[in-house]
């Protein structure tokens, strides 16, 4: 028996842990047409094999009612019998209605206890876009839920609305679904589901593609994004329009770190370290001549940086952190080259990562870039983007 052999069957005596799987969670709009939901569980759970452990049916007051007489009915609704016919868990179900008080995704203020009966009017529509948006930004943000959003039922604005929702917040994993069913099923108000040995096919699930935007927006990451559904998309559409010119880079006199209006947390360290290279990239001309007055060559390292820039950071921003103690070490005889660059190299590292990879961080980084057969390290956003209190940039005059 080989070794994988082995660890796949456990120690002996011992029982293998069960793997661990995302909870599948169905979250719908309904009008007054429920049978979309048994629709579309029947497609994902029965013909798909998608294990669904919550529901969550998005309505009206009116639609609430329809729900609970056709698809709940004390458990002896549609719904319930589609999960008993097909041997299916029943899963947690919830109907939601939007204006509803007790239902409203927390963050998410409503003047006052409105249940909607209709969605008809501008407020009616901003109210829906508000609550789905909140509804699905909290539940992406449990990474063990994996979402399956229909857009086939209730009012045409709302299937919009939840697809914009995901397109902000989903993640990969997630999906976007519409059914089809055929006309004269359709037609029939008595149809929900095929019953058990019909053909395969009779429900077709259509996935809806999505252009994620969680993973390249800042806006779509931070702690309190907007709960208004207008304010996100102005948010967005602002932070996009950076792509083509980035937001300021601003150092604070305390050193703190913003890019446009986002606060950048850097451990104390690594806060020194980035500082220190935005204030010598502020320096230099917005068109680079080639000199080294915007990146720090490896070779100067240990002198250019290590010693009177980051010491008198440092002094400037009253620093306490016992990581510092790091910055000592580099400068101490029995201290090598090697470890400084090694330990500076860790720093940037631990820089970019916080700083992260989307598109409009990219010119944040910190770059390696060849320099005369080695390298050297800066910023490469324009210095005409770079804000520095005269007390930061000073730390590089001779």
């Amino acid at each position: 028996m080989t070794l994988n052999e082995q660890r796949s069957l456990g120690e002996p005596g011992r029982r293998p842990r069960p793997r661990s799987r995302s909870r599948g969670v169905l979250v719908i709009s309904v009008g007054l047409s429920p049978q979309v939901v048994t629709e579309t569980v029947y497609a994902l759970a029965c013909e798909r094999g998608e294990p669904i452990d919550e529901i969550y049916m998005w309505t009206t007051s009116g639609g609430a009612s329809v729900i609970e007489r056709t698809l709940i009915d004390g458990g002896r609704g549609a719904l319930y019998r589609l999960f008993a016919e097909y041997g299916l868990r029943p899963p947690e179900v919830q109907t939601k209605v939007f204006g509803r008080a007790a239902d409203a995704p927390a963050g998410l203020r409503l003047n006052a206890d409105r249940p909607l009966e209709d969605i008809r009017t501008r407020e009616d529509n901003e109210l829906v876009a508000d609550t789905l948006l909140s509804f699905i930004r909290d539940q992406a943000a449990d990474p063990s839920r994996r979402l399956f959003c229909s857009l086939a039922g209730a009012r045409k604005t709302i299937g919009p609305y939840l697809a914009l929702a995901l397109q902000f917040y989903g993640r990969e994993g997630d999906r976007l679904f519409h059914v089809l069913v055929p006309p004269h099923l359709e037609a029939d108000r008595g149809f929900f589901y095929p019953p058990p040995g019909s053909p395969p096919g009779l429900i077709e699930l259509v996935e809806v593609p999505v252009a994620l935007l969680r993973e390249h927006l800042d806006v779509l990451n931070v702690p309190g994004s907007p709960s208004s559904y207008s304010e996100l998309v102005r948010r967005v559409e602002e932070e996009l329009s950076h792509l083509k010119e980035p937001p300021l880079l601003r150092i604070g006199n305390a050193l703190e770190v913003f890019i446009g209006e986002n606060h950048l947390r850097l451990p104390a360290l690594a806060r020194v370290v980035y500082v220190a290279l935005a204030a010598r990239r502020a320096r230099c001309l917005p068109e680079c001549p080639g000199c080294d007055r915007c990146f720090v060559p490896v070779a100067e390292v240990q002198e250019a940086l290590l010693h009177q820039p980051l010491r008198k950071l440092v002094a400037l921003g009253g620093f306490k952190d016992h990581r510092l103690e790091t910055l000592s070490r580099w400068s101490k005889s029995e201290s090598t080259v090697e470890d400084r660059l090694r330990a500076f190299r860790e720093t940037v590292s631990k820089i970019n990562r916080i700083v992260g990879d989307r598109p409009g961080r990219r010119a944040f980084r910190v770059a390696r870039i060849p320099w005369e057969g080695s390298s050297a390290y800066g910023i490469e956003l324009s210095p005409e983007r770079i804000v520095v209190p005269a007390a930061v940039s000073s730390v590089w005059n001779s």
